[in-house]
Formats: structure tokens, C-alpha cells, sequence
């Protein structure tokens, strides 16, 4: 596996990003019997080492707001759930209004009903609050009756001290989660060896993870047929084509085989330049199998098997003619590892007809947040006042939420996106049989969409030098077994040329 800043970058974005987080969790520890996507110049298993240790401090943050809204609500428990209301009604409105500036009437009023409804029972509420009758003494009534004033003073405090209380929590937990960034992630000190150990039940699935990112399978889900090249991230482009082998009038007894043509490609691959480490490999795309005896599957943990020889992917190849391939796989990280290049090849000869197909894919740079890291310092007063002022915008969410998020932590129902659709997703997804894996660690942590222009140029640039590399190989294996080149140059020639992207 390729060393680059990428394991660093992602593994901070266990701790900056709460969806990237539950994204990785789930992928590569919902199911315990997935199989892993391969992986080139990032290590998985210290990312979901540290996403474990994030979690970890978000459960504490979580059990802290919970306790504060539970401590408040037996004090004040009409007064906070009439706040409660009237802001769920102010939040409704506001929709509601959007919607309407948006033509969209019925929206608008699908909104706007529940919105005066939440107002009433924030009113009620309200009022009944104020007249003392949750006050731990019992109502008086003889008592003289708060002024409004008084009331509205109340609100207030119990407010600051509710938010205040919360504000400090969530604060704390993302100066922990700084503090963890420049203790460990950072350049001097950072070592995949060294992330954390994470709970013994994951151990065993750890280990696992560990092995098969450097596999030389790939084992894509029943779903993904049209996209079985899980974690090369997005397809550029895909050719085929099937030339004649049509031998020259000096040759003599011409000679040229599969096996001679990817010998050949493996070495002139691996001394390419300009493209930075480049690691050729044999790689077998298949689909996982439940069929008892199949070599895909490890008898003794019933786990797919990341690794297996020449042999037995000829095998399983011929078994399986549609949905198992085998591929001459060149994977590149140029610079720094800031973008990886994946190109699968598949050069056969059959017959007296050479058939190729080649499939560029890439993955973009890491998202920039995670990659601000580098210019982190040790916290110090000006660190504080920034993570303490960007906690407010979603600190009354959080607040909210907490409860609901040790619920779902405790049912293991917390990875992934929030949204029902997604959730229901996912039930089913754990509930199939197949074990194919969906996405990469590298993939979940970028934009496949990235509009970063001179990273497109540069992608496109090496992928380009990869094919060209490929064809030209090709060409003189067929000049020295004594065929000719002339419709093999012909109709590959648009592979170079290639589409303006």
C-alpha cells in the first residue's frame, strides 16, 4: 500500500465530519460479513480505528446534553417544553413562508396548519407555567401572581442556563477532538500503528479489514452490476475493441498469447514515469457467493476471500463468464497521493482476434476540510473563542437530538444518514444476503463530483500517459510475434485522441 497524507486526511475526518464518520462505520462494520473494497494509498482500518474513537466522544457529549435537558425538565419541564413548541412553531412558519414565496400553496399550508397548532400548545403551556402549577411547592392562592416581567426574566434564565450548559458540552467535545487531531494526526507523530484500539468486539472484523484492502478481489453487490469497480471511484471512460491478428509476409511461425501480453504490460507498467508509484497487479472482479463450496468464500470464517492465486481466478473466470472478469489493474497516486488513478485492462487473445477493453477511473482529492488539518495548532485562547463560536449555529439541534442519538447509538441504528428513506435503506441492505462491497474509505471521503478544474486536467492527463503506455506495449508484442500493427493502431488511435472532457 502506497504511503501518502490520505489515511491522515480521512482519519480527521472521523472527527470534523459526524456523516463521513457514520458513512465509514457503517460500510465496514454494519455487516460483519461484508467484504472491503480495495484500497491504494489510504489504510481503512486506522479511519475506522479513529471514527470508533470520535463516536466514543460524541456518546459522552450525547450522555452530557441528555442529562441537562432531563435535569431541566423536572425543574422546568412546562417552561422548557413550551420554548420547545414555540420554536418547533417559528421553524414551521418559516418553511411554510419559504414554501409560499415559492408558489407552492399546498406546501404551504400542509405547513402552516401544524405551525398554529404548536403555537396553541406553546400558549397553553405558557400559561400554565406561569402560574406556578410545576413549582415544586405547590400552587398558592394567595400568592400574588408573576408579572409579566417576571415570567419573561425566567424564560430567559432558564434558557441561558440550558444553552449555556449545553454550549460548554459541545465546546469541550470538539476542543477533545482538536486536541486529538494535533496530537496524533499530524505529520511529526502520526502512525497508522498507533490509532486507537477501539472496542474488542471489532478486533476480528479490524483485522479483516486490514487484510482484504490489499487483496486482489473485488467483490461488487448484485446491484452494482454497471458499476463493478468498487473503490476506483468514478469511471472516465470505458473502450473496447476486438482486432483481427493478421501475421506479416516475413513471419515465421507467429506466437502471441494472453498470458505473454500481460507479462509484458506488468513490466512496462510498473517502469512507467511521470505518474508517480505505480503497483500493477492481477485482479479478480467478481459478485460474493452463498453456495456452500465455493472457493470464494473462506471455509473456516465464512468471510469473502481477499486474496487468490492465478489459478483459481482462471477458474472462476471460466465458470462464470458474466459477472467474474479478471483484469491487469495499474493503480497511480501522482504527488503526494492527493488523487488516485485506477486503469483495468483486459487483453485477450481468442482465436485469431485480439479483444481489449480498458476502463480509466479516478478518485478526486480529499475534501478540503479534511485536509486543513495541516495548519492546526495546539489549542490556545484564539482556538477556543473560534470552536466556541462555531458551535452555535447547530448547538440547539444538538441539544434536541441527543436523546434520540444514544437511542439509536444503543441499538447500533446510528451509522449512516439521519433521514428515514436512507434508514429504511439500509434495514434492507443488512437484511440481503449479499456481502458485496458497496463504496471505499477513499471514496466516502471526497466529492466524486469535485469542480477542482486543474485536478480534472491533471486526472485526465495521467490516465492519458497510463492508455498510451498500455497501446504501445501492445503494439510491439504483436511487431514481435509477427503479426501486423496497422488496424490495431487504426482503431485504438481514438483512444488517445479520447473525447474533449
Amino acid at each position: 500500500m502506497l504511503r501518502s497524507s490520505s489515511t491522515r486526511y480521512l482519519s480527521a475526518g472521523a472527527y470534523l465530519d459526524p456523516d463521513f464518520r457514520n458513512a465509514v462505520l457503517h460500510e465496514l462494520l454494519g455487516r460483519r460479513d461484508r467484504a472491503v473494497a480495495p484500497s491504494f494509498s489510504a489504510d481503512a482500518a486506522p479511519v475506522v480505528r479513529h471514527a470508533l474513537n470520535a463516536r466514543r466522544h460524541q456518546i459522552v457529549r450525547d450522555l452530557v446534553l441528555t442529562a441537562i435537558l432531563l435535569v431541566f425538565l423536572v425543574v422546568e419541564g412546562k417552561l422548557l417544553l413550551a420554548v420547545a413548541a414555540l420554536l418547533c412553531a417559528v421553524l414551521l412558519a418559516y418553511r411554510s413562508l419559504r414554501a409560499l414565496l415559492r408558489l407552492h400553496v399546498a406546501g404551504a399550508l400542509a405547513l402552516l396548519v401544524p405551525a398554529v397548532i404548536t403555537l396553541v400548545v406553546a400558549a397553553l403551556l405558557f400559561e400554565s407555567s406561569s402560574q406556578g402549577l410545576f413549582s415544586f411547592g405547590g400552587s398558592d392562592p394567595y400568592a400574588t401572581p408573576p408579572t409579566f416581567t417576571t415570567f419573561v426574566a425566567r424564560v430567559i434564565g432558564v434558557m441561558v442556563v440550558v444553552l449555556g450548559a449545553a454550549w460548554t458540552a459541545v465546546a469541550v467535545e470538539r476542543l477533545v477532538n482538536h486536541q486529538t487531531i494535533v496530537d496524533h494526526l499530524l505529520p511529526p507523530t502520526f502512525s497508522p500503528a498507533g490509532s486507537p484500539t477501539g472496542p474488542k468486539r471489532y478486533q476480528a472484523r479490524l483485522r479483516y479489514i486490514d487484510q482484504a484492502q490489499t487483496g486482489n478481489v473485488t467483490y461488487y453487490p448484485h446491484d452494482a452490476s454497471e458499476k463493478p469497480f468498487i473503490g476506483s471511484g468514478t469511471p472516465l471512460h470505458t473502450w473496447t475493441r476486438a482486432v483481427p491478428l493478421v501475421t506479416t509476409e516475413d513471419a515465421g511461425a507467429p506466437s502471441l498469447t494472453t498470458q505473454s501480453i500481460q507479462d509484458t504490460l506488468s513490466i512496462a507498467l510498473v517502469r512507467m514515469d511521470g505518474v508517480g508509484e505505480v503497483s500493477v497487479q492481477e485482479r479478480l472482479v467478481t459478485q460474493t457467493s452463498q453456495r456452500s463450496g465455493d472457493p470464494r468464500t473462506d471455509p473456516a470464517t465464512g468471510l469473502p476471500r481477499p486474496r487468490m492465486s492465478p489459478a483459481e481466478m482462471e477458474l472462476l473466470e471460466s465458470t462464470d463468464a458474466t459477472g467474474t472478469h479478471r483484469y491487469l489493474c495499474v493503480r497511480a497516486a501522482p504527488g503526494q497521493g492527493d488523487y488516485e488513478i485506477w486503469v483495468f485492462v483486459r487483453c485477450q487473445v481468442q482465436g485469431q482476434t485480439l479483444h481489449l477493453d480498458l476502463i480509466g477511473c479516478s478518485t478526486p482529492p480529499i475534501r478540503a476540510r479534511y485536509r486543513e488539518i495541516d495548519q492546526y495548532t495546539a489549542p490556545d485562547l484564539d482556538v477556543v473563542r473560534r470552536t466556541a463560536l462555531a458551535t452555535l449555529p447547530g448547538l440547539l439541534g444538538l441539544l434536541l437530538r441527543a436523546p434520540l442519538r444514544l437511542l439509536l447509538t444503543a441499538t447500533r441504528q446510528d451509522q449512516g444518514a439521519g433521514n428515514l428513506r436512507t434508514r429504511l435503506r439500509r434495514m434492507a441492505d443488512e437484511s440481503s444476503t449479499d456481502r458485496g462491497a458497496r463504496t471505499g474509505v477513499r471514496e466516502l471521503g471526497t466529492d466524486l463530483e469535485s469542480q477542482d478544474f486543474q485536478a480534472g486536467l491533471a486526472i485526465q492527463r495521467h490516465v492519458r500517459m497510463i492508455e498510451q503506455q498500455i497501446l504501445e506495449t501492445i503494439t510491439v508484442s504483436m511487431e514481435q510475434a509477427g503479426f501486423s500493427t496497422g488496424e490495431f493502431r487504426r482503431r485504438t488511435q481514438i483512444i488517445l485522441d479520447g473525447p474533449a472532457q
